[in-house]
C-alpha cells in the first residue's frame, strides 16, 4: 500500500492562485489582438479610398488669400505672379 501523502501545513494554498484563469485570459488576449489587427486593417483599407476624395474636396474650396486677391494666375484680370507664387510688381 501506498503512504498518504503528507498534509499541507495549516493555511498553504492547494491549487494555484489562477487555476482554470490561464484558459480565460488567453482567449480574451487573443480576442483583443484580433480587434485590433481587424482595426489597423479596415483603418488602412479606409484610408487609401477617402483620402483622395478628403483632398479633392479640399483642393476645390477657395482659400482665404485666394478671395482676397481675386481671380487665380492665368485669368483674365487676375494678378501676375512670379514662379515662387508672389505678386510681380509691373
Amino acid at each position: 500500500m501506498a503512504p498518504a501523502p503528507p498534509t499541507p501545513a495549516p493555511g498553504s494554498m492547494t491549487v494555484p492562485l489562477l487555476h482554470g484563469w490561464e484558459d480565460v485570459a488567453t482567449f480574451v488576449a487573443l480576442v483583443v489582438l484580433a480587434a485590433l489587427l481587424l482595426l489597423v486593417a479596415g483603418a488602412i483599407g479606409l484610408a487609401g479610398n477617402s483620402r483622395s476624395e478628403w483632398q479633392a474636396w479640399l483642393a476645390a474650396r477657395p482659400s482665404r488669400r485666394d478671395a482676397a486677391e481675386g481671380p487665380r494666375r492665368g485669368l483674365p484680370g487676375g494678378p501676375a505672379r512670379d514662379q515662387a507664387g508672389t505678386r510681380s510688381r509691373t
